[in-house]
């Protein structure tokens, strides 16, 4: 039987870090217990206990990625809804303030970049934070060609 234990943390630096690593259980991997069957338990019973726990932990996983490209889904609308928004408030005639969608933009920026460094957070939700960037070297584009055809009068 193997067991392998993966270290998802910055390794120690200093003979203190790893004193408290070591203390912590950070460093330790998880131990495994084997005992001896109980007479009169049913072999297929167990195997019916294991395969349940194992179908629970797949829907869980599934539930978990779903959960994850929703995330993602709906954070990827909310970019193309205040992109549009931004870009029908800067060309309509109307002067609404453009604040709110690139108020909104940069929670969503925050939030992806909050999940870019977190292992137990949404990390697809991190994928946005390159894609943010590039809705707003767009909306600066259309910014400027917008402010150069008012003052042209074109």
């Amino acid at each position: 039987m193997t067991l392998v234990h993966r270290y998802y943390s910055d390794p120690p630096v200093s003979a203190v870090e790893l004193t408290r690593a070591f203390a912590s259980h950070e460093l330790s991997p998880p131990r495994l217990t084997i005992k001896p069957l109980v007479p009169g338990v049913s072999l297929e019973q167990l195997r019916k206990d294991w395969s349940g726990r194992a179908r629970s932990s797949v829907i869980e996983l599934v539930a978990y990625y779903a959960f994850e490209f929703i995330l993602l889904a709906a954070g990827l609308y909310a970019l193309y809804r205040t992109a549009a928004a931004y870009r029908r408030r800067l060309l309509s005639v109307s002067q609404e303030p453009l604040a709110g969608p690139i108020a909104l933009q940069i929670a969503v920026f925050a939030f992806a970049v909050a999940c870019l460094g977190s292992f137990s957070g949404p990390v697809f939700f991190g994928l946005l934070a390159p894609v943010v960037l590039v809705v707003w070297g767009y909306e600066l584009a259309v910014y400027g060609l917008a402010r150069y055809r008012s003052r042209s009068g074109k």
